[in-house]
């Protein structure tokens, strides 16, 4: 079972400033046909031109390849390069590895979505992926005078309803949950039951003793388990009242979704059964509800459309890689 976040992408024709940048051989394309320009991108054993900067700062190629394509959706597959290294005896050894994640691009005449996989090869940042995956077929469109925004699916919504949400509808559990706050003056009101105001006047008054500014304190489940956050505990509903009226943080941990912080906004994001890959891969369909022969995977890709419509579009944003101090030179 694979987790997918799920985008809505939008093509449109670049300025004319834009236009002026471009080789001479672009050819103006009108919208009308984007959607098979794009489509036509999709072809040859590496598609599109993937490229990141490593560490070293040298720009690399990233293998990418299409595994299937079938009624203009394609599952394309693109793969990261990791180093590993590793000692042989006494000698420094270095392993370098592609490991891939999918993208599933809906072009279906009207639609225009895709599903990235939260995998490890991209450190379970699918964001990353798509920035890639932009910056490489923009460089493609700009022949056609063509560029394509990715943007992700996001909402607000209560922290109760996106916990229910996680837990119950996708079943999905609970690694951990952490919560940040500073140490008030013993005088702070506190608006909780005399059992929650013992318990977080004792924290305080153990932060005070150590000097601390703030406080962090986190519970974990056990490997294969999950913790148990429900609304019907009322002391458990009364400290995440405690934390939310004070703008403390809490973040929760889950195994799917990835981690969800209080007032952020929810992220769309479904499960993938493996099974409904792999059949759309071998050319296995299967019938939908009146009968009729179907792909799986379009049935799924129809039902994150409508489970997601009133999600508002969000374009990801680059994340700032953290400097390292210099070092003084004496």
């Amino acid at each position: 079972m694979a987790v997918y976040s799920i985008y809505k992408y939008e093509l449109s024709q670049i300025s004319a400033l834009e236009a002026m940048t471009i080789c001479d051989g672009s050819k103006e394309t009108p919208l009308s046909l984007a959607q098979e320009v794009f489509d036509g991108l999709f072809h040859g054993v590496r598609p599109l031109n993937i490229t990141k900067e490593n560490k070293e700062k040298v720009i690399i190629p990233l293998d990418n390849e299409i595994t299937c394509k079938r009624d203009r959706v394609t599952i394309l597959l693109v793969c990261n390069e990791k180093k590993h290294k590793y000692i042989e005896k006494r000698d420094e050894r270095e392993l370098i590895s592609h490991p891939g994640c999918y993208v599933i691009i809906d072009n279906r005449e009207g639609i225009a979505q895709m599903a990235i996989e939260r995998s490890s090869s991209f450190q379970s940042d699918p964001d990353k992926v798509c920035q890639l995956l932009q910056q490489a077929i923009n460089d493609k469109l700009a022949a056609y005078q063509l560029k394509i925004e990715i943007r992700g699916k996001v909402r607000e919504a209560p922290f109760w309803e996106v916990i229910h949400k996680q837990t119950v509808e996708h079943e999905d559990r609970v690694k951990w949950i952490k919560f940040n706050f500073g140490v008030p003056e013993e005088g702070a009101g506190i608006d909780a039951s005399e059992d929650v105001k013992a318990m977080i006047s004792g924290l305080n008054r153990l932060g005070r003793i150590m000097g601390a500014e703030k406080g962090q304190y986190m519970y974990n489940a056990s490997e294969a388990g999950t913790l148990h956050i429900d609304q019907t505990e009322e002391d458990m509903a009364q400290v995440i009242h405690y934390c939310s009226t004070n703008a403390y943080d809490i973040s929760v941990g889950f195994r799917y979704y990835g981690v969800y912080r209080y007032g952020r906004e929810e992220r769309a994001f479904a499960q993938l059964d493996d099974q409904v890959m792999d059949d759309f891969i071998h050319e296995r369909p299967t019938t939908d509800r009146e009968g009729n022969g179907a792909w799986g995977l379009h049935l799924w890709l129809d039902n994150m459309r409508r489970m997601y419509e009133d999600y508002r579009d969000v374009t990801p944003t680059k994340k700032k890689r953290k400097r390292k101090s210099k070092k003084q030179v004496a």
